[in-house]
């Protein structure tokens, strides 16, 4: 008897093989300087995989809503939704078809994105350098913000721990350990710890 995959193994088989094609951003915001995936960088494969694993993807939409339903071509019964919140898009010196246009352009992108977990711009991308910088920077921090706290807590027992713990909260009116500053938790640290 013969295996039939549903929607969702289908689906996984196709974001696996799309995952191991080349795509290339052609779209270029110079605002910000970043690139990003247009329909065109994706769609082609994404169609032909789509061919391939016997699933269609429609895209609908409301004046609430945009849907992404990727069909089981095996069973029509068997599908998956991806939905989007429906925002007209503004577009200085465009009229309201030319807005609706941009707006259908711009959710079915993101709803095939999505969909097919095409990895787009993490929001780093668009920084400057020194933005960059200091968003590692923070992350640094937090990393080692979350070990301190760790090796706090482990050391939970200790007396005098506990009495520094507590006279870094007072000063500096935090509610919990977790948001005492990295320089406390250094210092408690450094203190009893060592």
């Amino acid at each position: 008897m013969e295996n039939k995959k549903n929607v969702f193994e289908k689906l996984q088989n196709v974001r696996v093989e799309l995952q191991q094609k080349e795509m290339k951003k052609s779209g270029k915001n110079n605002f910000s300087h970043y690139d990003y995936f247009e329909l065109a960088d994706f769609l082609p494969l994404v169609n032909e995989l789509c061919s391939k694993h016997h699933i269609t993807p429609i895209v609908t939409f409301t004046t609430q809503e945009a849907k992404l339903t990727i069909y089981n071509q095996d069973d029509r019964n068997d599908f998956v939704e991806f939905t989007s919140p429906f925002v007209i898009c503004e577009l200085k010196g465009s009229n309201k078809i030319q807005a609706l246009g941009s707006s259908h352009t711009y959710l079915r992108r993101y709803l095939y994105l999505t969909a097919f977990e095409i990895v787009e711009s993490d929001g780093i991308d668009g920084l400057s350098v020194e933005d960059r910088k200091e968003v590692e920077q923070v992350k640094q921090e937090d990393n080692k913000k979350e070990k301190l706290i760790k090796e706090i807590i482990k050391n939970k027992e200790n007396k005098q721990l506990q009495t520094v713990l507590k006279n870094e909260l007072k000063e500096t009116n935090a509610k919990s350990i977790k948001e005492l500053p990295l320089e406390s938790l250094v210092k408690i640290c450094k203190e009893v710890i060592k």
